[in-house]
């Protein structure tokens, strides 16, 4: 009895009650899937692009898509979400004008594509190449001050590089990252990093883009002058020989005063390569 008055009791209220919730559920429902139309402008973009072509140019650049979306999906859907590619698998060298189709638009969610404006992509391919070129150093600064620059040996010699036609017909060398010809050394090979080319052309070989540098030069020949008191002697002392030897000599390599004949010479200790070519010596 009492399930039947909780049921019946002010029922046409309850009945009325349940109509609005149903009416409201209806139109909530209703709502989340109405369709809305919208313009998205992106990007076009391009997939499957033969291995011996490049695109050089293409227009337009963006296109306008109208989509047909449920209207609360509509965040979802933007420039940055939607891309339309542009399959090129079958394109050759030249100027080709490829239409727009519907399947080429990628959605972020279930939508219908209206219209793509405008309806065709003029894209202008190349096809690539690959050229020979010299590997040139980029060397600053002056060398140390020990050495007589003589040149530079790199390896390899020349690079190979890869790009359409009117990219790299115009390019005749590539060049490495700049070296300080302070650091140089005779004994020593130094890795350098080539620059990479601009543009649409890419460096083949070598693949690392490392050079190996090295110099040619000798050792300086150089003069010093040493003014010592040795004795009842004042000596003056001028000597020559390899920048390493004559730059670590000091005067107390002069030991003293010999006679030779009727001459007084210096007494000078020299390391080998270093040899004495002017001197004087008097009485205090």
């Amino acid at each position: 009895m009492r399930i039947r008055e909780v049921l019946f009791s002010n029922f046409p209220l309850k009945l009325l009650s349940f109509l609005f919730a149903l009416l409201l559920w209806i139109v909530v429902s209703g709502e989340k899937k109405a369709m809305v139309e919208i313009m998205v402008n992106t990007r076009i973009g391009f997939q499957n692009l033969p291995k011996n072509l490049e695109v050089v140019d293409y227009s337009p650049k963006q296109v306008n898509i109208r989509l047909k979306v449920q209207k609360n999906q509509i965040f979802l859907v933007d420039s940055r979400s939607v891309s339309l590619m542009v399959d090129l698998s079958s394109v050759k060298e030249g100027e080709e004008i490829l239409p727009l189709k519907k399947n080429m638009v990628i959605l972020p969610v279930p939508a219908e594509v209206i219209k793509i404006t405008p309806s065709f992509v003029k894209v202008k391919l190349g096809a690539i190449e690959r050229k020979q070129v010299r590997i040139k150093p980029i060397l600053i600064g002056s060398p140390p001050d020990w050495m007589v620059f003589e040149g530079y040996q790199i390896n390899p010699k020349y690079a190979i590089i890869s790009g359409i036609k009117e990219s790299i017909s115009k390019i005749s060398s590539v060049y490495t990252e700049p070296f300080n010809l302070k650091e140089a050394k005779l004994d020593e090979t130094f890795k350098v990093k080539i620059v990479p080319p601009q543009g649409a052309v890419s460096l083949i070989e070598p693949e690392d883009g490392i050079v190996l540098l090295s110099f040619k030069g000798r050792e300086k020949t150089v003069f010093k002058t040493f003014s010592v008191e040795r004795g009842n002697y004042k000596i003056w002392v001028k000597v020559e020989g390899p920048y390493s030897k004559i730059n670590s000599l000091t005067k107390e390599a002069i030991t003293g005063v010999e006679k030779k004949g009727k001459k007084l010479v210096p007494v000078v200790q020299l390391e080998e390569g270093v040899k004495l070519v002017r001197y004087r010596i008097r009485k205090k």
